[in-house]
């Protein structure tokens, strides 16, 4: 008899990068259709806002778990977006105990046409004035640096195809930049009484970037927790489009995704 190592513990631990990217879009909901249960329950006067959520795996993370992964996946994608789908409790609960109803090829078609219903949601959305100004009002309260920034406009074709965007996330640059205009004419109008304001709105989106490239990260996934931030860390469709305008129109003025 041949003795074998033993197999090594597959961790549980799911990045915050590749966390924020499954739930940002989600939109924090279940995507089973037929459900589409908002996952995250708001704060109150006595709690924090709490996930109810869960991140289930596709293929399974544990060798004899639902949908085993095939030999040609590799083990170190056992925990990020690709392999991950939003539940709530009672769908993983159903998924996970009828795999073979639930295949890994359903289960990825599920989120592909959950995550296309959300970007169809973003393209009607529309935000009020008063949801652009908690985005607004947001980023001032983050800025914590002094302006330094010369604003200058930068074509936007270039940053995609020097990022290597997916397909996804650039319709999520066309989503954002149709409603650009809505935030130049807000911001500019402000920028009237104080010259520094749009450079003062943008540091906190730099600060952000330079972390994430410091983490190694590049493309959509420095993309979506970037507009993850600039939609005030909130999965709401208003702030969620409202902090998409307000990423493109320094997309396509700044030094965000030039490197």
């Amino acid at each position: 008899m041949t003795n074998r190592p033993p197999q090594a513990r597959r961790s549980r631990s799911v990045p915050l990068s590749q966390q924020i990217k499954l739930w940002s879009l989600a939109a924090g909901r279940c995507a089973f259709p037929n459900c589409r249960s908002i996952l995250l329950l708001p704060q109150t006067e006595t709690d924090s806002h709490a996930k109810i959520g869960q991140m289930a795996h596709i293929f399974a993370l544990s060798e004899n778990g639902p949908r085993p992964k095939p030999d040609d996946f590799p083990l170190e994608d056992i925990n990020k977006y690709e392999n991950l789908i939003l539940l709530c409790a009672n769908h993983h609960l159903e998924v996970d105990n009828q795999p073979n109803k639930y295949s890994a090829e359903f289960l990825h078609q599920l989120k592909a046409d959950h995550e296309s219903w959300v970007s169809e949601r973003l393209v009607l959305q529309e935000f009020s004035s008063a949801d652009l100004e908690s985005i607004i009002s947001w980023l001032a309260v983050a800025s914590t640096l002094e302006p330094s920034t010369s604003v200058h406009v930068v074509a936007p074709q270039e940053k995609i195809q020097l990022n290597g965007f997916s397909p996804q996330v650039r319709r999520y640059v066309d989503i954002g930049l149709a409603r650009e205009p809505e935030v130049k004419t807000y911001v500019e109008d402000r920028a009237k009484l104080d010259i520094n304001y749009p450079e003062r709105l943008l540091q906190p989106l730099l600060e952000r970037y330079s972390d994430f490239k410091a983490d190694n990260l590049r493309g959509d996934d420095i993309f979506i927790p970037l507009w993850y931030f600039a939609s005030g860390d909130s999965l709401d469709f208003n702030y969620k489009v409202a902090g998409l305008a307000v990423l493109m129109y320094f997309f396509l003025r700044c030094e965000l995704f030039e490197s």
